[in-house]
């Protein structure tokens, strides 16, 4: 990697330490560069605007995020059924510690605050639910392969479910500010959705 590209990474994770928990909208240009420790005028060297930032930004998330879902999910020591319950098991375990990288809703908060202006942006965070849905398709496959799921289940909307599901979980445990959603997604998760014992 090129100095240019590991000052642009830099850039990027300053910014998604921040918009990761402030948003879109509350956090400035001037925040960012100020982390950065960078003068305005190379933000701009970087990035065209704020909004091919967060384009950015989501590229990065995405990456990360596939990164960690794939690694579990690939898990050939377990089941594929607990695979995925493992992998949500850990990113609550996560959000309790609130510690490492955590897949949350922060591909919907960004959309939800600027996707109807910016196609682009709507397009960055469609192609993070995309991967998102492959992995978990991919993996309930390989589970009805195997048996442990009905022949009859769509598989690709069983991953959306569980996905979208989960994004609600998180979007309530930020409005509540307790865990008990993620207690619930999870017990859902392997009592019914999963038929997990």
């Amino acid at each position: 990697m090129t100095k240019k590209e590991l000052k642009k990474l830099e850039i990027i994770e300053k910014g998604f330490s921040l918009m990761k928990v402030k948003g879109y909208n509350a956090t400035g240009v001037n925040e960012i560069i100020h982390l950065a420790g960078i003068p305005k005028g190379s933000f701009y060297y970087y990035f065209s605007s704020k909004e091919s930032f967060a384009i950015e930004i989501l590229n990065y998330y995405a990456d990360r995020l596939i990164e960690i879902v794939a690694e579990t999910l690939a898990d050939t020591k377990k089941p594929p059924l607990q695979r995925i319950v493992s992998l949500y098991q850990k990113q609550i375990e996560n959000y309790s510690l609130n510690e490492g990288f955590s897949y949350g809703a922060f591909g919907t908060r960004i959309c939800q605050e600027i996707g109807s202006e910016h196609e682009q942006v709507k397009e960055a965070v469609e192609l993070v639910y995309n991967r998102l849905i492959e992995e978990h398709e991919r993996c309930l496959e390989e589970a009805r392969t195997k048996g442990g799921l009905n022949k009859d289940i769509d598989t690709n909307k069983l991953a959306e479910f569980i996905i979208y599901s989960w994004e609600g979980a998180l979007m309530r445990l930020n409005g509540s500010q307790n865990h008990d959603p993620l207690i619930t997604f999870d017990d859902m998760l392997k009592h019914v959705i999963l038929n997990r014992a």
